[in-house]
């Protein structure tokens, strides 16, 4: 086992990552997120309106995009099964053409404008930058595998499973204590009657730099389906898929990261106050128990991120910041939940709607920082690998 240690450190000094380097994209998030191995469950929760699903597009999506090709021969290669449950594929096209033009350009040209939904008129400028960056874009979606019309849980499985399979090799095991282990290839060759003497053993990659992520958006919007002719209710389909599929399939025997999106209860969203009429802010704030048609499917989480918008609430200062001046800019992340490091942590972040990005926002919100923050455009790079 000390060799195993020693051989991760050789990996790292030789400018290896190990995992999903969250510490790279975002400092402070990844002092107590620092890197997330295979097999976990990721969710992201908030009220309505609070932007989950511009968090996973920067977070697990661009992020994850931009680290990979910054570092090609990191140990790490992203690949993506995503599942919009919400919106259409030509939502989420225009949002990262709008991401990768602030990303590169840190002009904001929004899916609105180019989309013809505002009273402006693109420039040719703001085109010049669109045909820039869709060749980017492009190649993002070509590790991706992107379904807008599967929305029950078995059809998400199948599709992912289906997919991921071909991309490393399954093997079986005797099911009395044995040293005997065969590949898939062989026990297909098997008669029905010996294949019962065998049982699933493990999954092996191909290449195992790769990382599946898996991104459901969202689960409250799961259709339900039948279970021994019984036709499931909401709250049993979120759990099948929850359960039964991303954590003892999905993510155990495949080593895929999944991450879903979960509304909060609505009763949730309401404002409530002292006696002398403030806001609660804490009880504002999401919640593990406040998810919305299923609270137990947390217990499957090895992390929960919660966004938090206080100004939504009226909230005028908040963590030592004036929303006055920020205004909608303002988010927060609170790690609800952290079986791989420190939870109970909330940093605040910048967010621009227009252009789904997200980043930290620094302790000191002052001069040059502080004027590009209200007017947006507050942009920050990714850390070097060594």
């Amino acid at each position: 086992m000390t060799n195993k240690y020693r051989e991760i450190q050789q990996l790292k000094l030789a400018g290896k990552v190990i995992g999903y380097p969250f510490y790279l994209s975002s400092p402070k998030l990844g002092k107590f997120v620092p890197s997330i191995p295979k097999g976990k469950s990721i969710h992201i929760t908030a009220n309505t309106s609070v932007s989950k699903s511009q968090f996973w597009k920067w977070y697990f999506l661009a992020a994850p995009y931009i680290l990979y090709k910054q570092y090609p021969d990191s140990n790490f290669k992203p690949k993506w099964f995503i599942f919009l449950l919400e919106e259409s594929y030509e939502q989420l096209y225009d949002g990262l053409i709008s991401m990768f033009v602030f990303i590169k350009y840190q002009k904001i040209v929004t899916p609105s404008l180019l989309t013809g939904f505002t009273q402006e008129i693109t420039t040719d400028e703001e085109l010049r930058l669109v045909d820039l960056v869709t060749p980017i874009v492009e190649d993002l979606l070509s590790y991706c595998t992107i379904r807008e019309n599967i929305y029950n849980p078995t059809g998400i499985y199948r599709t992912c499973r289906d997919e991921i399979i071909l991309s490393g090799k399954r093997f079986y095991t005797t099911l009395v204590k044995s040293e005997l282990v065969i590949p898939e290839e062989d026990y297909n060759k098997l008669p029905d009657t010996k294949k019962l003497e065998f049982k699933f053993k493990n999954y092996v990659q191909n290449d195992d730099s790769e990382y599946v992520f898996i991104i459901v958006d969202n689960l409250n919007l799961l259709e339900s389906e039948k279970e021994n002719g019984i036709m499931l209710d909401l709250q049993s389909t979120m759990w099948k898929w929850s359960t039964d599929y991303a954590h003892k399939q999905l993510q155990k025997n495949l080593h895929a990261i999944c991450i879903d999106i979960i509304q909060q209860s609505a009763a949730s969203e309401q404002k409530q106050f002292t006696t002398s009429g403030k806001n609660i802010v804490e009880k504002l704030k999401p919640t593990r128990d406040d998810y919305g048609d299923n609270k137990r499917i947390a217990r499957n989480a090895d992390i929960i991120f919660g966004l938090f918008a206080p100004t939504f609430y009226g909230i005028t200062e908040y963590s030592g910041y004036n929303l006055q001046q920020i205004g909608d800019y303002f988010r927060s992340v609170i790690i609800l939940k952290n079986r791989i490091g420190v939870a109970f942590k909330e940093i605040p972040l910048f967010f621009n709607g227009g252009t789904n990005y997200y980043t930290e926002l620094p302790t000191s919100l002052t001069g040059e920082k502080l004027e590009l923050v209200k007017k947006g455009l507050y942009y920050q790079g990714f850390r070097k690998l060594n």
